[in-house]
């Protein structure tokens, strides 16, 4: 108000000081000076306050706004309903429904971006062969409590971002010699890895019987929905144990705590893909979120004996595989990558 009323008293001194109709051009000229001089100094004043404004309110957002909403904000170093990261988050999810996609929680790096918004990249391990380099690989982005993956592991032999939905499930054109065929004509020396469904449950302890380097086993449960384990880890897990020495029990309790993991952050499982083959093995996937993975973890606490499966993922060297193959009684294989070694 008083820069007002200041530049009106300016105005009124200038309106007095003006020349009269006729004078002479010295005057003019004068006159015309001072008030371009009094405009410049308005003009000046009102870019100074602004230009000071709109730093204050950068500061403001930047030195207050933005750090009040990375704390306000979940931290992917800290999920708000575990306490843990989000690699170990991502771990439990591609444990339960991805067979040759391990995550390695202690590969986790943050980068803040500011208002509640990170990038996490961590290392995804791919199961069906491949050197492995220690090093990040793949990246999310992390922001109010989601994530959505922002870089893909090079060669990966599924996607972080889907599913593959078709290597489970009963498949009535299904041959199995023909595929023993076709697997024959490969070099002896050829590594093999497949995920296959049983015509009917067959026991872990059976499978591990065989010479088969056994991957991931979906169990076998009473409910709409079931989950997967990993049964080889290529990294020590937190809890300090290789998954192919843990026996059933052991991977029934590691099974169950990967559900309460992803149980615990309701806001991160709504927005995952669950989709797997039905618990009978005949067609159809199901698209589940937390109702049904409450539902199976319910179910296979209650469980007890020796872990049953109808769909799980192996590999093996090429004559390992035919052998299995043609003595298993089975109703879908998946081929999932050959490696010529």
């Amino acid at each position: 108000m008083k820069e007002m009323e200041h530049w009106e008293e300016t105005l009124e001194a200038l309106r007095a000081e003006m020349p009269e109709s006729g004078a002479d051009a010295a005057a003019e000229a004068a006159f015309e000076k001072r008030l371009e001089k009094a405009i410049d100094r308005r003009i000046r004043k009102i870019c100074l306050k602004t230009i000071a404004v709109v730093l204050v309110v950068l500061a403001v957002v930047f030195l207050g706004i933005s750090p009040l909403m990375n704390l306000l904000c979940p931290d992917p170093e800290k999920l708000p309903g575990s306490g843990r990261p989000l690699t170990a988050y991502l771990q439990a999810y591609y444990d339960t429904v991805q067979p040759f996609t391990e995550i390695v929680v202690s590969s986790q790096s943050v980068e803040k971006n500011g208002f509640g918004r990170y990038t996490v990249q961590f290392q995804s391990l791919d199961h069906t062969g491949g050197a492995v380099v220690v090093r990040p690989n793949a990246a999310a982005e992390y922001a109010y409590g989601a994530y959505r993956i922002t870089r893909e592991p090079d060669d990966a032999i599924a996607p972080l971002t889907s599913l593959l939905v078709n290597r489970f499930g009963t498949d009535a054109a299904f041959d199995k010699q023909a595929a023993i065929e076709r697997l024959q004509e490969l070099p002896a020396s050829s590594r093999i890895s497949l995920s296959a469904t049983a015509a009917e449950p067959v026991s872990l302890a059976s499978l591990r019987q065989t010479p088969l380097a056994l991957e991931w086993m979906q169990i076998e449960a009473d409910s709409e929905w079931c989950g997967g384990i990993r049964l080889y880890s290529m990294v020590v897990r937190e809890d300090g144990d290789w998954r192919q020495e843990m026996d059933d029990e052991e991977l029934r309790q590691a099974y169950l705590g990967n559900l309460e993991l992803l149980l615990s952050e309701p806001k991160l499982l709504s927005g995952l893909s669950f989709s797997m083959p039905a618990p009978d093995g005949v067609g159809g996937y199901v698209m589940t979120g937390e109702t049904c993975v409450r539902e199976n973890y319910e179910v296979v606490s209650a469980q007890e004996g020796p872990l049953m499966t109808r769909c799980f993922s192996f590999s093996g060297q090429r004559d390992e595989v035919l052998a299995y193959l043609e003595q298993a009684d089975l109703q879908g294989v998946h081929i999932e990558k050959v490696e010529l070694i």
